[in-house]
């Protein structure tokens, strides 16, 4: 497992993301306000988490990214539905975070 890492910008110290190859566009996406840039960037959030996933499906030490790849795509699917109000299409089912 990769360790976090910090670096001190302006004196502060800032959490760097433990998977930026996909973090970063997901975070970006997670602290956007403005519905009209969200969709843009929830559709680079996954694009990079589909590309990190094929990389992970050949690797057999990847279980703790796999499961906060999972974690993060249940976000994105919680914000599509709340914020941008797409229809869940997992409602009803045992998939449902509701």
């Amino acid at each position: 497992m990769k360790p976090a890492k910090s670096i001190a910008i302006g004196g502060r110290a800032m959490d760097m993301p433990k998977y930026p190859e996909w973090q970063k566009p997901y975070e970006a996406a997670v602290k956007e306000d403005d519905l009209q840039n969200l969709t843009k960037l929830i559709d680079e959030a996954e694009s990079a988490i589909f590309e990190r996933m094929l990389a992970l499906s050949s690797s057999p030490d990847g279980h703790q990214e796999l499961q906060a790849v999972r974690d993060a795509c249940q976000r994105l699917l919680d914000i599509k539905t709340e914020k941008l109000k797409w229809p869940n299409p997992f409602a009803g089912s045992k998939h449902s975070s509701e």
